[in-house]
């Protein structure tokens, strides 16, 4: 879990410290937290992310896009951090062991 939440953090890191996106495609919530995790096309595998971003609820992904350069998943509630940690089968070669 702790793998999981450094990984998130990075990916927060890298994405804000390369500029971010402020493409606002004006889609869903969803879509936003999508575009954001798959910005640094290295970490993320898209399909993955855009599958696993689009179980969400609205709230729960607008929660997610207001909190993306959270240093950590403290104050998200289990379900979302429950959610985040399955982040980690979409990183290619994350998960083998």
């Amino acid at each position: 879990m702790k793998t999981t939440a450094v990984l998130v953090a990075s990916a927060s890191l890298l994405m804000f410290g390369c500029g971010g996106g402020d493409d606002d495609g004006g889609g869903s919530a969803q879509t936003e937290l999508a575009d954001l995790l798959v910005e640094n096309e290295s970490l993320f595998d898209e399909e993955c992310v855009r599958d696993k971003t689009s179980e969400l609820s609205d709230d729960d992904a607008q929660f997610l896009v207001d909190n993306i350069d959270a240093p950590d998943t403290e104050g998200f509630g289990d379900e979302l951090v429950a959610w985040v940690d399955t982040l980690i089968d979409c990183v290619p070669g994350a998960t083998e062991e």
